[in-house]
Order: structure tokens, then sequence, then C-alpha cells
């Protein structure tokens, strides 16, 4: 979103928490490791990364993150820290209560927008004591926008702000998906050698992501499945592979070069996203297999948008949660039918382009963003 504002021609400067140690590990899940605070830039987009010393429950703990809001304001005479419009990604504890102590929430003529991904629903008791510094939040924002139109009728948040909620749906970059190169489409042929028909999951190993049900649904079907991703859940799941009896089928890939990734959306039968709580709401992951022309098998989560992104007879098949019977099922009908394969995948990739394309993103955001700015003056 940040570089696509950029191209059209806004000013965007990110602010975000720096989960790489001075070595450049990933600590995202070491609640101690320590991270130091920089700057660089993402093409024109300046990135200002604060370091942490600690996490707990997603809370991160930036000593230097309250200064630099603090900097920030709509009257500045510095030209590099007068904002007119801050854009806060939510859920987001670490910043709900450093702009609430920041002051930033004052200034009437910054407008605030939400972006709000999903509810918080996994830290029902630990969420508590955040709860007024969010509300706080919310209620100062001029607008909240949401990336289907299904998600706000089970969030009880957003039904208290529902004036105000915009539904913008996710954008992204679709051209490296839409036009593989010759090296991506080797390296796809290379996975179909590894073994027909392939299933592919892609996301962070954890407990939304139902991997587990995933292997549960292996055990009915031919084929291999490849995991690309990585998280707290993959020694979990490698041995629940184990006791499935399909460890030889599976390919645990970690973190793939984006020209791997892709070639495993065009090499794969069909994508799985077998996902079982409201933590999901959307599921770009959906949205790079739709363009790539890879049939998709989600879940009907209640209250969440994921069978809003991949529509069931459109671009794939929908099933129950937590029903890797039924997983198996989809799975077996989109492999023995190759016309339906065939059209769930042009389909899928037509809905990618008409809906999901970063610059549409942009656009409609910038028209809220020009909306709410006028508003504050």
């Amino acid at each position: 979103m940040a570089r696509t504002q950029s191209r059209i021609g806004h000013s965007v400067r990110v602010i975000c928490v720096n989960h790489a140690d001075t070595a450049g590990n990933d600590v995202t899940w070491d609640k101690l490791a320590t991270t130091p605070t920089i700057t660089d830039f993402d093409h024109s987009v300046e990135v200002i990364r604060c370091g942490r010393v600690a996490s707990f429950a997603r809370l991160e703990v930036c000593p230097r993150l309250l200064s630099i809001l603090r900097q920030l304001n709509g009257n500045s005479t510095n030209s590099d820290n007068n904002i007119d419009v801050l854009h806060l990604h939510a859920p987001n504890p670490t910043m709900f209560l450093a702009l609430c102590l920041s002051g930033l929430l004052s200034q009437k003529k910054i407008a605030v927008v939400i972006g709000h991904h999903s509810d918080i629903i996994k830290q029902k008791v630990l969420r508590i004591p955040f709860a007024p510094f969010e509300e706080k939040v919310y209620a100062n924002a001029q607008a909240i926008l949401v990336a289907t139109p299904t998600y706000s009728t089970g969030s009880p948040l957003l039904k208290r702000h529902e004036s105000r909620v915009h539904v913008v749906p996710y954008g992204i970059d679709l051209h490296p998906y839409l036009q593989p190169t010759a090296e991506v489409l080797k390296k796809a042929q290379e996975w179909k050698e590894w073994g027909s028909p392939l299933w592919l999951m892609v996301g962070r190993l954890i407990y939304y992501k139902a991997g587990h049900i995933a292997l549960q649904a292996l055990r009915d079907l031919p084929g291999k499945l490849i995991f690309i991703g990585t998280g707290p859940l993959l020694n979990e799941w490698q041995l629940l592979a184990d006791q499935y009896g399909v460890a030889d089928r599976v390919l645990w890939l970690g973190n793939a070069t984006p020209i791997e990734l892709i070639a495993a959306y065009h090499a794969a039968t069909a994508f799985w996203f077998p996902s079982n709580a409201r933590s999901e709401a959307f599921g770009l992951v959906q949205v790079e297999a739709m363009a790539s022309s890879c049939p998709v098998i989600n879940t009907a989560i209640p209250g969440s948008g994921t069978d809003w992104v991949s529509l069931s007879g459109i671009s794939g098949l929908t099933v129950p949660i937590n029903d890797p019977v039924a997983l198996a099922q989809s799975a077996r009908q989109i492999l023995a039918d190759r016309y339906l394969r065939q059209r769930l995948g042009q389909m899928g990739r037509k809905r990618a382009q008409t809906e999901f394309e970063q610059n549409i993103m942009a656009k409609r955001i910038a028209d809220i963003y020009e909306e709410i700015k006028n508003e504050t003056y």
C-alpha cells in the first residue's frame, strides 16, 4: 500500500517495530530478544523500524516509539514531521498505547484512519486492560477500513463504529503472478516433477492456519503437500505428520524465495486455506493463488471474510471449518475434473485483477483520505 501511494504522488513514511536483531535474524517469536532502531528506505518510502527490548503477548516494548510519534504533528514548520493522515494498522496494542500517550489523537488537523485487519481473538483476557486504549483510538478515527463486506457483521467493535466503516479490499502487485518469468516457470516444472497431484499451503505456522486439518485431509488423498512459511507450530505439525503416516509426502519449505513461492502456486493442483478462526479475516495468499490461476479451497469462517475473497464455485470451493473430510472431498473433486480446475483458475485470475490489484486499492484509499482530510480543516 505504501509503495503504491508513493508512486501516485503521496509522501509516505512507515513506522513499525523492528523484528530483526543486529545479526539480521528474525526474532519475532523470541520474547526477550532485543533489536535496534534503524531507518531505511523501501523504494521511495522511508521506514523507521523501532527497536524493542521485549515482547509480551504481542505487546512490543519499544523505548523510542513514543518520542518518534511525538515528533509528528499537523502544524510543524518542519515538513518532515508535518503529517496530514495517520494510518494505523490494527490490531496493534503497541501502537494503541503509544498513540494514546503521544497526544497525536488530540491534534485536529491530523486525520486518523484505521486499517482494521482483524479483531483480537485469542488473547481474550490480555486484551481487557488494553480495551480502553483501543476504544479511544477507534473513537478518534475519521475512517475505519475493512477488507471485506462480511467481517463487520461478526465484530462488536466495528458495529459500535459502523458509521465510519469503509470496505476497501486489499490489493497487491499481481504482475509477478499473472506473468511468471521463465525462471519461475522452470521452477514450477521442477515442483511438478516432485509429485502429482501437488497441494499447497502458504502462511505462518500458527494456530488459526489449521495445518493439522490439512495433514488429516492428506491421509485420504493421493499426492504431496508443500508448506511454505515458518512459525511456532512447526515441530508440533511435523510430529502430527508422523502420527498420521504422511510425513514422507509433506515438504516443509520454510521461508521461500519469491521465485519458489510463485512457482509453487503455478505448479499446485489446488491451494489449501483451511483457517479456522476469525483471526483470519482475509487471506492475501488466496489472492496470490487466484492471480496464478490456482484453484482455492478455503473455509467458511463465521463472521470472517475469507470465503468472500475466493468465492465458492467461482475461484475455488469452500468447506466448513475443522472438517478434513470435506477438505479432502473438495480436493478430490478438483483433481478429478480437469475442466472444473481450469474454470476455477481462469475465474480466480479474473477476480484478482478486478478486485485485488494494488492500484485499485490505493485509489480507493486515496479517495477516503481526501474526503476525511477536508473534514479536519
